[in-house]
């Protein structure tokens, strides 16, 4: 598939191109350092697919994927993961976030093939190319979650913020999604707490306050609430072979 790298930063352009250099079928033919210079090679060349950072001086990938009637397949590079949602809203195959792993770019051009196989009406049933394969709006919010839940409640209008849209409308995403917003806090913190416990030697307050509470008898409601446990008599079940310590 004939590529182009649109990347401001030539480090980082060298370094998806030894990236790249293990898939054969990915045929880089150009590089472009800002949205101009990539508008200019996309108008002279036939081009299947474009690798795009998102933050570059001037134009950003947004504006010119916009600003174009058509597009090649668009797989977004950032150091930014907080772009991803605004990504699948411009209908991205895929979001890489810097450093780019290996394996994870594999992933996406695996993705790229089979997309090109379906054009070509090829491709195997059941293959899902759909931008909820790589993360939904459920997992990106839980995963933003999870580095603020030590600062307190978090709130639906501050994750909205976060994810660059209005609160309606990530309730309406979670809401398509069939959960909502306390049902992903819910679900997280529960997760945690979970593999927290079974670490013999944390205490409950640490967790408590790890996981947003402000008071650890708060914390002994919830998780009773949630899995009909007290925590340390869940530690003592799920820690059994280690101390266990009851700190609160």
């Amino acid at each position: 598939m004939r590529s182009l790298i649109v990347d401001d930063e030539r480090l980082a352009r060298q370094e998806l191109r030894r990236l790249l250099g293990r898939h054969p079928e990915i045929e880089i033919v150009g590089e472009a350092a800002s949205a101009q210079q990539a508008r200019r090679v996309i108008g002279e060349e036939d081009l299947d697919l474009l690798f795009l950072d998102v933050q570059m001086p001037g134009e950003t990938g947004f504006d010119l994927v916009t600003s174009l009637p058509s597009a090649p397949v668009i797989v977004f590079t950032t150091a930014y993961d907080e772009h991803a949602l605004r990504a699948f809203e411009v209908s991205a195959l895929d979001y890489l976030v810097k450093p780019i792993e290996p394996r994870r770019l594999a992933r996406t051009v695996e993705r790229v093939l089979a997309m090109a196989r379906t054009v070509a009406g090829e491709i195997p049933d059941g293959h899902d190319l759909s931008p909820a394969a790589v993360e939904t709006t459920a997992d990106t919010v839980q995963r933003v979650l999870a580095e603020e839940l030590s600062e307190g409640g978090p709130t639906l209008e501050h994750l909205a913020k976060r994810l660059h849209m209005s609160a309606r409308t990530l309730h309406r995403r979670l809401a398509a999604e069939g959960t909502t917003f306390r049902s992903v806090v819910t679900k997280l913190r529960m997760e945690l707490a979970e593999r927290a416990l079974r670490e013999p030697h944390l205490p409950i307050g640490e967790i408590a306050f790890r996981l947003g509470f402000s008071e650890p008898s708060a914390f002994h409601r919830a998780f009773k609430r949630w899995t009909g446990w007290q925590p340390l008599a869940y530690r003592r079940v799920h820690a059994p072979s280690a101390a266990v310590t009851s700190q609160s």
